[in-house]
């Protein structure tokens, strides 16, 4: 038996950091999501940089796209593709717009060939799982 303590955030560290680019989190917890993204940030890029935060309501919240009032989660995720910052970006209720959205889910798969090349990935978290069969993967 071992006295060895596990973080909670060691799992989605280890997914980010491994080069995932597009990460589903289930969760009602967002605020204890962003703390463990934070620590994922700092593990994979060795500096401060902040979790880019993005919602329906509020666009981004910081981050290069804070300015840009992209409440659209088409273009947020267009912005993002171009962007081509390395950055850990959360993407918070973003499944509730796949219902019927085909361009959506088309950008997500854009998005997951953008950061296969670059450092960084782009975490979607919703307290259900609305995933569309497409991008079960």
């Amino acid at each position: 038996m071992t006295d060895e303590v596990v973080n909670p955030s060691d799992p989605i560290r280890r997914i980010i950091t491994a080069g995932t680019p597009v990460v589903y989190v289930e969760t009602w917890e967002e605020e204890r999501l962003q703390r463990m993204l934070s620590e994922a940030s700092q593990s994979l890029f060795g500096d401060d940089r902040p979790v880019w935060e993005w919602s329906a309501a509020m666009g981004f919240s910081n981050g290069p796209g804070k300015d840009l009032k992209l409440h659209d989660p088409v273009a947020a995720l267009s912005f993002l593709i171009y962007e081509e910052s390395e950055a850990i970006c959360l993407m918070k209720d973003l499944p509730v717009h796949f219902d019927n959205n085909l361009a959506l889910v088309r950008a997500v798969r854009d998005l997951y060939d953008a950061f296969s090349d670059r450092r960084g990935s782009v975490v979607m978290s919703h307290p259900w799982n609305v995933l569309p069969a497409q991008l079960s993967k």
